[in-house]
């Protein structure tokens, strides 16, 4: 619904759903242990239920309702139909008329796009009511009725019906741009054949606009009913009064009699390939893949922990291809500028391997010679036992990571992972003991095993052939007759083997006699922090947490940044800053550095911002003195490359000289009239970028990150300072320590805002698209304190609200309106706030005018006090459900460092004092400056 998206799922259960291939396996494969905190059971009417208790957070539960059914069980005439019964449950049920279910949820601090949503897909309709208080036996029955009202009595009322249409052309509208339109038509290039290709969720406009209700509700009563659906609730309950509440109020649903039978799609072979090429007038991209389907588990295998070996064997045959991808560009020995390989999945019918090239100028074909070259390579000699090795690693280091990550799931990790069961027929282990699990099961297998995965699921079948582009390239695209001689003449050519070369490694060879350190003191008021100053001058801040996930988070901080530069250099300093993730560290170029990190589950990054030098990362507390090394070579042996400089400097020019995108030149217009134009935000140019040198960037870069002067390093984790001491001593109090920047300067680098009233309506050349996007933007010098902060906050939630009532439901103007908020306090204090919506070009200035009618009166008249309750309301359970051990205070550390104002978001105090008055009169001192400025772009 609101934000409709699908559920960003957490890590682990991405890595336990994804489809994976078949492959042979001994009668009765051990099968994976169920989790047995899960109560599942089903009604007489064939209603499935999943019960656990859970307390992350406590106070709270989840309630989800799924339905096994989506766009795939539509007739030809209901097509979109399954997506529109989905937004018609919030308007109206049996036991809650109109928008009550929404308004009752908000009651108790639940919130409409935020804690209730919904999605549908091809398979599936799931919604969900989330962190839901459970301190009521009332709002448990609440909640269950209106799940039990989404399993059969959604009231589909005609005057809805036909509020909603406008909703949903404009959510078709949003995705009418050049980029989805490629992607819809890349996957029914990849459904080629099947039901899948020509059910899209979205559906068709045409049907859409005239469908009939008895239509919806013949989709309605046909679908949705007991025996296709679940009821999932997970949180701090009893699960045993929660299994008696739903057979009480679930069982009197009643059974389907001569139901029709759910059919399940599947994608057929192709022992020809396919070859697609698709054109539109507006893509600026261009792109040839290949694409290999390959087929999925089902039934019992699902169960077994060949399910999970299969999958992981999947991802180490991506992660070789990608590493010799990566080494062959950067080698130069590609017939293409870069490639990607992906995997994917059409549901649970099919999975997807991709290698999608960018080609050089036009040299399609070459590129589709080399990505097929690369691909038939691994078909006909597999992986050596020397990268695979290193691949296993790798993914080793991952499983550590996510499972450290995943120590304590959250209720709706546990809810996100029966839904998969349901609807996907997946194991539901324990997910404590996953990764455990999936460590235990990589360190199993072997080259041979990958190999032979390979052989098995990758034939001379299945394989997609698809040409990308703007539509003058159409004739530069391969013929079919070409595209299968090309693929031909590879099968049979004799194609060399791959030569595998290893990454270099970090290698720490400085000898460093440990400096003692001082005794640590309470640092302020931070809950666990101490504070010791190293001989070098340097200070530590040590903040030992309970934090389950066993990560320490890290940060460095100093005065300094573009405001310590003069201003002639400035436009060096901007370039060191783009080209920071490139710099050689310890003789490791940018691929080797990353994947070192990401093998020994080091993140660390270095920024530079107006005033301030900082340092970011985070590192497993089981492995700190890596950590360390890392940090000390990080800082002290760093090297701009020559060859890699060279390259970039040639792609950055080449940006620079193009003519910009239309978009491009719109934003860029827009913020030349927001913003006056500095040395920080003035064009750079291909000269200027010739004229940077290698010794240039290492000047810099050691002026702002190697020397350690005045730095501030802050480390919070469940690890004491004492057990961290050595390594402090040893590598942090050996830093070099040049002159302290005790002292910056407002510098010309400081960007300003243009006050006063600014607008633009730019009309761009669109051959096809539909869609005109607005953008307002409202700033005010306006003091960060904790009282303002809660205002702006107040009033974004509050405008949110409206906008979803006047633009989106009673005008049908646009699918989502978003608000956002932001405190900015350098140059100066002050607030901005931005508006932004997609919708159809002939309501633009309706829907405009709504946005600052809603404006103007929320600074004239005081809002309900109802409505400032529910965000109240809303803010205090979210608050009161945080998990003490997340809390992190890093942030209030470096806020205090750098003698910057902090305000605490999760202050209940401050939160619960605003006013009604209060929101009124700060949305009057914003909208008094008549600081405004509106955007628009349509076609």
């Amino acid at each position: 619904m609101n934000k409709r998206q699908l559920w960003l799922l957490p890590l682990f259960l991405v890595f336990l759903t994804g489809a994976v291939t078949a492959f042979s396996q001994n009668e009765g494969g051990k099968r994976l242990k169920q989790d047995e905190n899960f109560i599942i059971g089903k009604l007489g009417n064939g209603l499935t239920y999943y019960i656990r208790k859970n307390e992350n957070p406590k106070k709270s539960a989840e309630f989800f309702i799924a339905h096994n059914v989506g766009s795939l069980q539509e007739e030809e005439n209901q097509r979109g139909l399954a997506h529109f019964l989905e937004h018609m449950a919030f308007n109206g049920t049996k036991n809650f008329p109109g928008k009550n279910i929404l308004n009752s949820l908000a009651g108790i601090g639940v919130k409409f796009g935020t804690n209730i949503n919904a999605y549908t897909s091809m398979d599936r309709t799931v919604y969900n009511i989330s962190a839901v208080p459970v301190v009521r036996e009332s709002v448990i029955d609440s909640v269950l009725l209106m799940l039990h009202d989404w399993s059969c009595y959604i009231s589909c009322e005609p005057d809805e019906i036909d509020a909603e249409r406008g909703v949903i052309r404009e959510e078709w509208r949003r995705g009418d741009d050049a980029r989805t339109r490629m992607m819809k038509a890349i996957s029914a290039a990849e459904q080629s054949g099947s039901r899948f290709a020509d059910r899209g969720v979205i559906g068709l406009v045409d049907i859409i606009n005239t469908f009939t209700p008895e239509t919806l509700t013949d989709y309605y009563h046909k679908w949705y009913r007991p025996d296709l659906q679940a009821i999932f609730v997970v949180g701090d309950i009893d699960p045993r009064d929660i299994e008696a509440r739903i057979k009480r109020i679930f069982s009197g649903i009643p059974k389907a009699v001569n139901p029709a039978p759910r059919l399940t799609y599947e994608v057929p072979d192709n022992a020809e390939p396919v070859i697609c090429r698709y054109t539109d007038p507006e893509l600026k991209a261009s792109s040839v893949r290949i694409v290999v389907k390959f087929p999925v588990l089902k039934g019992e295998e699902r169960l077994q922990e060949n399910f999970i070996k299969d999958k992981l064997m999947a991802d180490l045959f991506y992660d070789m291809i990608f590493d010799r991808i990566t080494k062959n560009v950067k080698n130069r020995k590609t017939q293409y500028k870069t490639a990607v390989p992906s995997l994917g999945e059409i549901y649970y019918a099919s999975r997807l391997f991709r290698i999608t090239a960018v080609q050089n100028k036009d040299e399609y074909e070459k590129a589709l010679i080399n990505i097929l070259s690369d691909f038939e390579t691994v078909k006909k000699y597999g992986f050596g036992e020397e990268e695979f090795k290193t691949a296993r690693i790798s993914k080793a280091a991952r499983l550590k990571l996510d499972g450290n990550r995943n120590k304590n799931p959250k209720n709706i990790d546990y809810v996100h992972a029966a839904v998969e069961t349901f609807t996907r027929g997946n194991a539901l282990p324990d997910l404590k003991d996953y990764y455990t699990l999936s460590a235990s099961i990589l360190k199993g297998i072997t080259v041979a095993d990958v190999n032979d995965f390979v052989a098995r699921n990758f034939g001379d079948k299945n394989l997609i052939v698809i040409f990308a582009g703007a539509e003058k390239d159409r004739e530069k695209f391969s013929s079919d007759e070409r595209v299968k001689f090309i693929i031909d003449s590879i099968r049979r050519a004799p194609l060399a083997p791959y030569e595998y070369v290893p990454d270099n490694t970090l290698k720490f060879n400085a000898v460093l006699n440990p400096v003692k350190a001082g005794v640590p003191q309470a640092f302020g008021e931070i809950p666990g922090a101490e504070q010791v100053t190293l001989p070098n001058g340097n200070k530590v801040i040590w903040i030992e947490n309970k934090n389950p996930d066993s990560m320490i988070y890290f940060r460095a901080a100093r005065k300094g940044g573009f405001a310590s530069e003069k201003e002639d250099s400035l436009y060096k300093a901007r370039i060191m800053k783009m080209y920071l993730g490139n710099f050689m560290v310890n003789g490791l170029d940018k691929k080797s550095y990353s994947r070192f990190l990401a093998d020994n589950s080091i993140r660390l990054m270095q920024n530079m911002t107006e005033r301030y030098d900082l340092w970011l990362g985070s590192f497993a507390s089981d492995n700190p003195e890596i950590f360390f090394q890392t940090l000390y070579l990080s800082m002290c042996d760093v090297k701009a490359d020559g060859a890699s400089l060279k390259e970039y400097k040639q792609k950055l020019s080449k940006q620079l000289s193009d003519t910009p995108a239309p978009l491009q030149l719109f934003k860029d217009s827009c913020q030349a009239l927001l913003f006056q134009r500095t040395e920080m935000n003035r064009k750079l140019t291909p000269e200027i970028v010739a004229s940077v040198t290698a010794d240039d960037l290492e000047n810099l870069y050691r002026r702002h990150f190697s020397d350690a002067a005045g730095m501030t390093f802050i480390f919070e984790g469940p690890m004491s300072f004492e057990k961290a001491r050595p390594y402090i001593e040893t590598y942090l109090a050996n830093l070099p320590c040049g002159k302290e920047k005790k002292e910056y300067r407002t510098v010309a680098g400081d960007v300003r805002w243009n006050k006063g009233e600014i607008g633009l309506r730019y009309k761009a050349d669109s051959k096809v698209s539909t869609k005109a996007s607005v953008a307002v933007e409202i700033k005010a010098d306006m003091e960060f304190t904790p009282h303002n902060y809660c205002c702006a906050r107040f009033l974004t939630t509050l405008l949110r609200d409206r906008y979803t009532k006047s633009i989106r439901e009673e005008r049908g103007g646009a699918y989502y309106v978003g608000v956002t908020d932001q405190f900015a306090i350098y140059p100066d204090h002050y607030v901005t706030f931005n508006i932004d919506f997609d919708t159809d070009p002939k309501l633009v200035d309706e829907l405009v005018g709504c946005v600052w009618a809603e404006l103007n009166d929320v600074a004239k008249n005081i809002p309900d006090e109802k409505d400032i309750d529910k965000i109240k309301l809303y803010l205090n359970k979210k608050v009161n459900s945080k998990n003490k051990n997340e809390i992190s205070y890093l942030n209030q550390a470096l806020a205090r460092v750098l003698d910057e104002p902090y305000v605490d978001a999760d202050d209940l105090s401050v939160i619960n004092s605003v006013t009604a008055k209060d929101v009124r009169d700060f949305t009057k001192k914003v909208m008094k400056q008549k600081n405004f400025a509106t955007f628009i772009i349509e076609p």
